[in-house]
């Protein structure tokens, strides 16, 4: 379990590198979107671009890096409280891989499926 977190842990990372990213280029797309319409003088065409940059979206894409980053700050306090409550030393030193081939019963297992219930 506590391994399967690590992994979602690093997945929600990538995710939040890659919102960032796209944060950091709507950044500079609104910012030029809005230089080309402050400067046009042509009605028709200012009717016709504005559309061009999507505030909706941008806000979309603020949101869902903020909801990442509270997820990671949960994921991180989770592990740390984890570790915390491992009480045999032994296991404090165990290669993060080591349980990667053992599994218990019921492990991995759709509980919520009803395939198979009958």
């Amino acid at each position: 379990m506590f391994r399967i977190r690590e992994d979602q842990l690093y997945q929600k990372m990538i995710k939040i590198n890659a919102a960032a990213t796209a944060l950091e280029e709507l950044d500079l797309d609104r910012e030029l979107h809005n230089r080309i319409m402050n400067n046009i003088k042509d009605p028709k065409k200012l009717e016709e671009w504005k559309y061009n940059f999507s505030e909706d979206y941008y806000v979309l894409v603020k949101n869902r890096l903020e909801r990442l980053e509270g997820k990671v700050e949960y994921e991180k306090l989770w592990i740390s409280e984890a570790e915390a409550i491992i009480l045999k030393s032994k296991y404090k030193d165990m290669p993060a891989d080591f349980f990667d081939s053992i599994h218990e019963d019921g492990e991995d297992v759709d509980f919520w499926s009803k395939e198979n219930e009958n």
